[in-house]
């Protein structure tokens, strides 16, 4: 449905066109229901998916995905993910880059 050409050329740009949004909940949900079944890797999978078609993260992804990666030690992607939301100040994304330190530093003075 969203593949193809209309893919190439929309990627990274889903949730600004609002017919694209079902296909984006339906995803996060479907993302969602892999990591409470037991497929974390699946559920990586998808978030990835789903920030690869909406690059500003209006749905607010990289909440889910930075926990998903951390819980399962896939810290690689968790500095990519991290990196590309640097500029986040609210408190959610703070606490699980302290998070992220204190698993890898201890009680560091970064954590």
């Amino acid at each position: 449905m969203y593949g193809g050409s209309f893919l190439e050329q929309h990627k990274g740009h889903f949730w600004a066109m609002t017919e694209t949004r079902p296909y984006l909940l339906y995803l996060e949900h479907y993302g969602l229901f892999l990591y409470r079944a037991g497929k974390p890797l699946g559920a990586i999978r998808i978030f990835e998916e789903l920030i690869a078609l909406n690059t500003s993260d209006n749905q607010g992804i990289r909440d889910t995905l930075l926990l998903v990666l951390l819980e399962y030690n896939k810290d690689h992607k968790f500095r990519k993910y991290a990196n590309m939301f640097n500029g986040d100040s609210v408190a959610f994304p703070l606490y699980t880059r302290a998070l992220f330190a204190f698993k890898n530093e201890g009680a560091s003075p970064r954590a």
